[in-house]
């Protein structure tokens, strides 16, 4: 249930729905949301559906209550970040290597384990020419072939039938010569 706000919502310029700043339960009860969310292991933009069903908020909102959220997880842990990739690393790695384990389970622990150990990052690729120049390219279309006494047929059709504005046709003068 959301909480009522203090003032009617207001319609924000470049917004559909009216919206309202949430007092600190509310702010509270989102960020607990999400590390209820994290701890079950949803992925970002299953947090940012679920939030936004939830709370009818932004995505960019749900990032900052996940990054809150996180933090919080962190310090009541009472762990470092690399301790918490080690353990995360290691059950990855066993289940991986469990033999009761769904294929699709280890599949998805080696992507996590990948996701985790950076191996998935983006790769660019740049595609060059010799020592990493441009590239050469060439014009292989061809000319097109029309007989020179087609062409000179339909550029006669054309001055025959084209007018250059003054009543006469193209090629004429004014005085008709």
């Amino acid at each position: 249930m959301k909480p009522k706000p203090s003032k009617p919502p207001r319609i924000k310029k470049g917004h559909k729905k009216p919206s309202f700043k949430p007092n600190a339960d509310e702010v509270e009860r989102r960020i607990t949301a999400v590390e209820l969310l994290l701890s079950r292991g949803a992925r970002k933009h299953e947090i940012h559906t679920a939030m936004a069903k939830e709370f009818g908020i932004h995505s960019r909102t749900a990032d900052e209550y996940t990054a809150r959220a996180r933090a919080r997880l962190m310090t009541r842990l009472n762990k470092s970040k690399d301790q918490h990739r080690c353990e995360s690393l290691a059950f990855y790695e066993s289940m991986m290597r469990a033999a009761d384990a769904k294929p699709g389970d280890k599949i998805r622990a080696c992507q996590r384990k990948d996701e985790l150990l950076g191996l998935d990052s983006p790769k660019k690729t740049v595609i060059s020419g010799p020592d990493g120049g441009p590239i050469q390219t060439e014009d292989k279309t061809l000319e097109p072939r029309v007989p020179k006494k087609r062409l000179l047929a339909l550029i006669g059709a054309l001055e025959d039938t084209v007018s250059d504005g003054t009543g006469g046709t193209i090629g004429e003068t004014r005085n008709g010569e």
